[in-house]
């Protein structure tokens, strides 16, 4: 943060007087300060400009689409272009969307414009993570080498070649070179990590994948969870709210026991939490115990994941598998 004491945040919403509850539940939640920068029916270029306050911002957040604006409103249909403008006067600073419609505004996020995105119905979600994400960038800017960094991630010790080899080069340049992070290298990382490396299952799991590896239904899974706290992600941005597990600390709990040589994971996993049976995980496809891996019923945009054997599924041919990560799968066809 830029001081000690309040979260600063600065709000670009076009219709801010009609949202003024929403955002200051989110400044009480995370004990912040909301400085709005009203756009309604004004010049989004000269309120960007112009706007002043006594204190610099630890993070913005910007509306999603923008209909009341008044000159220039042709040209800023969305936050998304507001958001060069935004960071070429406040370059530091991570930018938030805020919208209703958090799908439509996924791909702004992935083509690097926002840092992260959030829905204005769940705005406690925000509000509790805002502080762990301004935390993070700030540690960042006193990073100097390498060293530091796998420290600030937290990583095992066998996951630590791996790490170097799946975080982008300019990271790994800019430490080894320069012996410190841009603060263009800072918004990357950032982007890496939300994207990939937290949102894509590979050093890490989400919840889905943990409950697979420990052979129990996903649905089951919270009654076990607290044996598995050893394994959580307690690195930069963990987030309380949305846990990862290491899957190698997985591995190193699960057969911290004399395991029969034939045993699977799933099986020690069961050993591991003394699961009830009623718990087991269930391919959904072949209806048997023990499903060893994740996949998508089909191609579907918005298809949950299910719980399959490797066997009663296939790679998908329409994603590009990346080194290190799981490939995403597709549940063969029932007949």
């Amino acid at each position: 943060m830029t001081h000690s004491s309040k979260l600063i945040i600065y709000v670009f919403d076009d219709d801010y007087t009609n949202r003024i509850n929403t955002y200051s539940a989110i400044a009480t939640a995370c004990e912040g300060e909301i400085i709005p920068f009203s756009l309604e029916n004004e010049d989004p270029i000269e309120v960007i400009n112009n706007g002043k306050s006594k204190e610099a911002p630890d993070i913005i957040i910007v509306d999603h689409f923008l209909y009341n604006l008044g000159k220039n409103k042709d040209l800023f249909p969305k936050g998304e272009n507001l958001v060069p403008i935004i960071k070429n006067k406040w370059p530091k600073c991570p930018v938030i969307c805020l919208t209703a419609a958090v799908d439509d505004c996924k791909e702004s996020m992935y083509n690097n414009v926002f840092e992260d995105i959030f829905s204005y119905d769940t705005p406690l979600d925000l509000a509790h993570y805002l502080p762990l994400l301004v935390d993070g960038y700030s540690k960042l800017e006193n990073i100097k080498d390498i060293a530091s960094l796998l420290k600030l991630f937290d990583l095992p010790d066998e996951n630590k070649n791996t790490f170097l080899q799946i975080i982008p080069d300019s990271i790994r340049n800019d430490l080894e070179i320069k012996k410190k992070l841009s603060e263009k290298n800072i918004h990357e990382l950032y982007r890496w990590f939300h994207n990939i490396f937290f949102g894509q299952p590979g050093l890490l799991y989400n919840a889905k994948w943990t409950a697979m590896t420990l052979g129990i239904k996903e649905e089951a899974f919270e009654k076990y969870k607290e044996k598995t706290i050893e394994a959580c992600y307690d690195g930069i941005w963990s987030n309380p709210n949305d846990i990862r597990w290491w899957n190698s600390k997985l591995l190193g709990i699960i057969f911290n026991t004399d395991a029969p040589i034939d045993a699977s994971t799933q099986f020690m996993g069961n050993e591991f939490l003394e699961v009830c049976k009623g718990d087991i995980s269930v391919c959904d496809f072949c209806e048997k115990d023990h499903p060893d891996t994740v996949a998508l019923p089909d191609l579907a945009f918005g298809s949950n994941e299910c719980f399959v054997h490797i066997q009663c599924s296939a790679i998908s041919k329409e994603h590009t598998p990346r080194p290190f990560y799981e490939p995403i799968r597709i549940m063969r066809a029932k007949e």
